[in-house]
């Protein structure tokens, strides 16, 4: 029960960790096609 619940906030952190990166990915995609036109 206890690791259940270690599971569940380790997938809730790595999702939102995911969400963060994308974000940040996508910012700096933008950023590059906007430097470079």
């Amino acid at each position: 029960m206890r690791f259940q619940i270690a599971a569940d906030r380790f997938g809730q952190a790595s999702s939102a960790f995911g969400k963060d990166f994308l974000i940040f990915i996508t910012n700096c995609y933008a950023g590059m096609l906007l430097a470079s036109s």
